[in-house]
C-alpha cells in the first residue's frame, strides 16, 4: 500500500493547475456538446484561479488540500455570481448572490471551480435526462443513461471533464451515477455537510458529497468540506478521512447479505462485487453471511417521504404553473401532496426503528456491508414517464443508508457487457473514514478506477 495522504498535502495534480484546468477545458470544449455533463462553464473564473493557484506554488505557499485541483459543482449548490439553474424552467435565470457553505470551504482548501453540471431536473430522478438543458449521456456508451440526479458530476469525472466534482444525494443520487459510470462517489453520514446554498429535496436526507477518480482524490474532498464542528462533536478530525486511508483492513467483519441485495442483482454483477469483497478478504477482513432484517423495506418507506418533501417545498410552483415542470417531475412530484398525515407518521416511526437497527448491527454484527450499489448496468435512454419505474430500480441498493443516515461508497469493480458495476460499502453513523479506508484498499489492490472510457 502506499503512504497515507497527509492533511496538509496539497493536491499533486498536473505539472501545474494551469495545465490541469486547460486539459480539462479543451475536453469540456471536444466532448461535452455529446455528454451534455455542464450546464454552465465558467472557463475564465477557472483560468484566474488556477493562475493564483501556481502563482502560490511558485511562492512555496500551499493553499490547502485541493491546491489547484479542477472541480465541478453540481448546479443545485450556488456559486456566487454564477447562474444556479437547478435543472430546471423556473430557475433558468436565478444568479447566486453567494457561495454555498460547500463552496467556500472547497476555495479555501484551493479548489478551481470549473463550473457547474448537469442534473435531474429539480435533483428529483434517476436519469439525468433533462427536458431543459439536454439528456446527459453515459460516456462508456452514449445510447446510454448515466444515472442521477448527480449524472452531469459523476460524468465530468469519468470522462476526464474534471478531476473532482460535488454532487448531492437523497436517496441514491451520487451512489448510483458514480456505479453506472464508473466513477467513485461517496454518500457521506447524514447531517456532516453543511446544507446552506444547497436547492433542498428533502432536508433531513438530502447531504452533499465528493465524486472523483480514486477513493484518495474522494477522502480529499470529503477533509475539505466536511462541517468540523460536527464532526469533532462525533469524535471525528476531518484529517481522518486521510489518515485512514491506509488504515489495516485485517480483523474487520465485513457483512455480505443473503438477502435482496444479491438475490435481485443481474448474476454477472453480484459475482463481481463478491469478487471485490474477496479482494478484501485477501487483505485480512473477515466475510460473514449477515443481513440487517427489513433492508429490502427501506426504498418503500423512505421514498413516499422524499415525495412529500419535494411537493412541499414545490409546492405554489405546481399550483402556479404545472407545465413549467417536464411531465416526468412533476407526475412523480403529484403523489407527495396526496399522503395522509397518519401514513407519514407511520414512515417516521419505521425509520427510527431501522436506524436503530442499523446502529445496533454495526456496533455488535459486522464493521461494515458490501454490496452491488446498483443491480443493472446502465440502460438506454428512454421515455421520460417511465422515470419513477426505472429511477425506483436502479436505486433499489441504495435506500437502506440514507435511511439510516449512514455513509455509503460506490467504487467501480468492474464491467458487464462493457460497462462499469459498482460495490457499495456502507458503514456506521461517522465511519465514513473506515469506508473510504475499505474502498483505497480494494483500489490498491485492483485497476478498475483506472479505466477510462475509449473517448
Amino acid at each position: 500500500m502506499t503512504d497515507a495522504v497527509s492533511p496538509a498535502e496539497p493536491y499533486p495534480g498536473a505539472s501545474s493547475s494551469v495545465a490541469a484546468t486547460e486539459a480539462c477545458l479543451a475536453r469540456i470544449e471536444r466532448l461535452d456538446p455529446v455528454l451534455q455533463a455542464f450546464i454552465t462553464v465558467t472557463a475564465e473564473e477557472a483560468r484566474a484561479a488556477a493562475r493564483a493557484a501556481d502563482a502560490a506554488k511558485r511562492e512555496g505557499r500551499s493553499l490547502g488540500l485541493l491546491h489547484g485541483m479542477p472541480v465541478a459543482i453540481k448546479d443545485c449548490i450556488d456559486v456566487a455570481g454564477v447562474r444556479c439553474t437547478a435543472g430546471s424552467s423556473f430557475f433558468a435565470d436565478r444568479i447566486a448572490e453567494t457561495d454555498a457553505a460547500v463552496v467556500t470551504r472547497l476555495r479555501a482548501a484551493g479548489a478551481v471551480i470549473l463550473g457547474k453540471t448537469n442534473l435531474h431536473e429539480f435533483a428529483y430522478g434517476g436519469t439525468t435526462q433533462n427536458a431543459f438543458y439536454g439528456g446527459c449521456r453515459n460516456p462508456w456508451d452514449t445510447n446510454r443513461i448515466p444515472g442521477g440526479s448527480s449524472g452531469g458530476s459523476a460524468v465530468a469525472v469519468a470522462a476526464g471533464l474534471s478531476a473532482g466534482a460535488l454532487g448531492s444525494d437523497t436517496g441514491s443520487s451520487i451512489r448510483m451515477p458514480a456505479a453506472l459510470t464508473g466513477a467513485t462517489g461517496l454518500r457521506p453520514t447524514g447531517g456532516s455537510v453543511p446544507a446552506a446554498g444547497v436547492l433542498p429535496v428533502s432536508p433531513p436526507h438530502d447531504v452533499v458529497g465528493p465524486l472523483a477518480g480514486s477513493v484518495a482524490d474522494v477522502a480529499r474532498i470529503q477533509a475539505a468540506i466536511v462541517d468540523p464542528e460536527q464532526a469533532l462533536r462525533h469524535g471525528v478530525e476531518p484529517a481522518d478521512f486521510l489518515t485512514g486511508l491506509d488504515g489495516d483492513v485485517a480483523g474487520l467483519r465485513l457483512a455480505i447479505p443473503d438477502d435482496f441485495f444479491f438475490s435481485e442483482a443481474d448474476p454477472e454483477i453480484a459475482e463481481l462485487v463478491l469478487a471485490a469483497a474477496r479482494v478484501l478478504e485477501t487483505g485480512g477482513a473477515r466475510l460473514v453471511a449477515k443481513s440487517i432484517p427489513g433492508a429490502a423495506e427501506a426504498q418503500s418507506n423512505l421514498m413516499p417521504l422524499l415525495f412529500v418533501d419535494a411537493a412541499t417545498f414545490h409546492r405554489q410552483r405546481l399550483e402556479d404553473n404545472p407545465d413549467g415542470f417536464s411531465i416526468g417531475v412533476r407526475t412523480r412530484l403529484q403523489p407527495g401532496l396526496d399522503m395522509r398525515a397518519v401514513d407519514y407518521a407511520r414512515r417516521l416511526r419505521w425509520l427510527e426503528d431501522w436506524r436503530a437497527r442499523c446502529e445496533a448491527f454495526f456496533r455488535d454484527e459486522a464493521d461494515a456491508m458490501i454490496t452491488p450499489t446498483v443491480p443493472i448496468v446502465a440502460p438506454e435512454v428512454g421515455d421520460d414517464s417511465r422515470l419513477t419505474e426505472v429511477s425506483s430500480r436502479l436505486s433499489r441498493f441504495c435506500w437502506a443508508w440514507p435511511a439510516a443516515r449512514m455513509p455509503a461508497l460506490s467504487v467501480p469493480c468492474g464491467f458487464s457487457a462493457g460497462l462499469p458495476v459498482g460495490m457499495q460499502i456502507a458503514a456506521g453513523r461517522w465511519r465514513d473514514a473506515l469506508v473510504l479506508a475499505l474502498g483505497h484498499a480494494f483500489q490498491q489492490e485492483t485497476g478498475w478506477h483506472r479505466m477510462t472510457p475509449g473517448l
